[in-house]
């Protein structure tokens, strides 16, 4: 690499570059990538002819020196030549842009080919000069425009960066608000289509039936907004371990058969190997099953079948789920894994969905550092299928408890405490501390005859409670008009008489270490009003799903999330 001294020349305060834009004192730094040192020396008597900027310049022989250079000093415009002895044609231009592609680039070449021009400007350089034919006054002109289009084209991907972060950050917070009120309206609509609160007339059951199946529709789309605003912000935690692949996809196949039911399809689970673990998070590797699960059974004729397999493969185990639908469509199979892709309106309309359900999956799929694709054949069927890495002994990986070994001992303890009250008061008492009063009416509703609810608004309010009463489990939502529910989590032993299982229930998803210190955490719009009920009735003394507590059992606290 060659720089010469007393080409460091500098440009003079106030000087105006291309667009009218005030200069500072700072040189416009030229990185020169030109082999012949005739044509180098010629490019740089040129540009000292300049009377309005100066520039200081760097020349470099070889591509490799010019990108080594560009990583470590400033550069405000590449001149390059496209015959390199270590690069040649367009794949200079190419390398040159990936790695800097804010810094103005011109292309300099001995041939007059209009295809290469147009090529090269497609790779991204701001113009193209052919040697011999360019003067100073042309070669000056055109490096002025070249970093001015530069500027602009920043500016504008800024601009647009700025536009898309803003509406996904509007979407995010209208998502997020959403939560509390659908619960609420999908809970309460739950209740009156199971008749819990007496019989409804014919008529009107089949309109609650519509208002609550749109409701749940609606709160599928909500969560996918979510989760793919989590996965675009970097905030997607991920807990890796060793997930055992036949007891998982026979959990999957249970978990999932509400969706082969209201489809009509069957779920068959054929050849898994034996022992076979792969390295995965296992609630979303669930939500990538769920995803091909209810797409496989959506795509599928009535009284058909949806086969899944697994096998292993060098070090990855591959899973696959197969369906006998009508196959996706030629024109569309580029697009299966974009965002909001749908095949054609008619489908849209056809099949409920958000268009985001596989484009999460690839993002979760590749999280966890797997590969996902498919086959596909019309009239016939369509096979997606996922690659995950084997979990093996070396990866330093465990077996991920859902709870962890002291979360359970203090649930067992709690659950222990709260039996001696009910036994006491004769009805297990809850404490829900929730702002929204509308989604507390509807747990209270949901929970009559089972325990008794007392509603707090407040942290304030829940910790006066808490000293003048005993209850029998703890209700909470994170976000309230005073504080951070986590907040009152830490000061629950000196607040109530004796342990007290706590059940988090709220908008977002709460971290691993949250999780483990709690008894169980749902996230609102994920879970239904029957499911919430379940798992809090699960923690209560003297009620049928309550039982014996096993201590060796984990507690799977979050059902998998519903698909799009």
């Amino acid at each position: 690499m060659t720089v010469e001294a007393d080409e460091r020349l500098t440009v003079h305060q106030g000087q105006v570059a291309a667009g009218g834009e005030q200069m500072t004192s700072l040189p416009v730094q030229v990185l020169i990538i030109e082999d012949n040192h005739g044509d180098a020396r010629l490019l740089q008597e040129m540009l000292k002819e300049s009377s309005s900027l100066k520039y200081q310049v760097t020349r470099c022989s070889t591509l490799a020196d010019a990108l080594t250079h560009l990583t470590k000093t400033t550069v405000n415009i590449v001149l390059l030549d496209l015959g390199l002895p270590d690069a040649e044609g367009l794949d200079a231009v190419r390398r040159v842009h990936e790695l800097a592609d804010r810094i103005a680039l011109i292309v300099l070449t001995g041939h007059d080919d209009e295809t290469m021009a147009t090529q090269a400007l497609t790779e991204g350089a701001q113009d193209y000069l052919i040697k011999g034919k360019i003067g100073a006054h042309g070669l000056l002109r055109a490096i002025r425009y070249a970093i001015e289009r530069q500027r602009m084209q920043v500016e504008t991907d800024q601009a647009r960066r700025l536009q898309l972060q803003r509406r996904d950050e509007f979407i995010s917070t209208v998502s997020h608000e959403l939560r509390t009120p659908l619960t609420s309206i999908r809970g309460a609509l739950g209740l009156i289509n199971a008749e819990a609160l007496g019989k409804l007339p014919k008529k009107v059951k089949a309109l609650v039936r519509i208002a609550y199946q749109n409701s749940e529709r609606l709160v599928r789309i909500i969560n996918d907004i979510l989760d793919m605003e989590k996965i675009n912000s970097g905030g997607l935690e991920m807990r890796i371990g060793a997930v055992a692949v036949t007891e998982f996809l026979q959990e999957a196949l249970a978990v999932n058969h509400a969706y082969g039911v209201k489809y009509q399809v069957g779920f068959v689970l054929e050849t898994t190997p034996t022992g076979a673990q792969v390295a995965a998070d296992p609630d979303r590797l669930m939500q990538v099953m769920a995803n091909l699960l209810s797409n496989a059974a959506k795509f599928s004729a009535p009284g058909s079948t949806v086969r899944v397999r697994a096998s292993e493969r060098d070090m990855l185990v591959r899973i696959e789920v197969e369906d006998h639908g009508t196959g996706i469509p030629e024109a569309f199979r580029e697009r299966v894994f974009e965002k909001f892709a749908q095949a054609d309106s008619s489908t849209s309309r056809r099949f409920e969905g958000t268009g985001l359900g596989l484009s999460i999956t690839r993002r979760l799929v590749e999280a966890m550092e797997g590969t996902i694709g498919f086959t596909t054949m019309t009239d016939q069927g369509t096979t997606f299928y996922f690659e995950l890495p084997r979990a093996v002994d070396t990866m330093q990986l465990r077996t991920v408890a859902v709870q962890s070994d002291t979360a359970r001992y203090r649930t067992l303890v709690a659950a222990k405490d709260s039996a001696a009250l009910a036994a006491q008061t004769g009805v297990a008492r809850i404490l829900h501390v929730e702002d929204d009063s509308d989604l507390s009416q509807v747990i209270e509703a949901a929970l009559a005859g089972s325990a008794t609810v007392v509603a707090a608004r407040t942290l304030r309010e829940a910790e006066i409670l808490l000293r003048e009463g005993s209850f029998s489990l703890l209700l909470l939502d994170l976000a309230l008009p005073d504080g951070n529910g986590l907040d009152l989590l830490d000061r629950l032993p000196s607040l109530h008489a004796g342990p007290l299982p706590v059940v988090i229930l709220s908008v977002s998803d709460v971290t691993y270490d949250v999780q483990e210190r709690v008894a169980a955490a749902l996230v609102k719009s994920r879970v239904s009003e029957e499911n919430i009920v379940k798992t809090v009735l699960s923690f209560l003394p003297g009620t049928a799903m309550n039982g014996t507590f096993d201590n060796s059992a984990p507690i799977r606290r979050q059902p998998p999330p519903l698909p799009g």
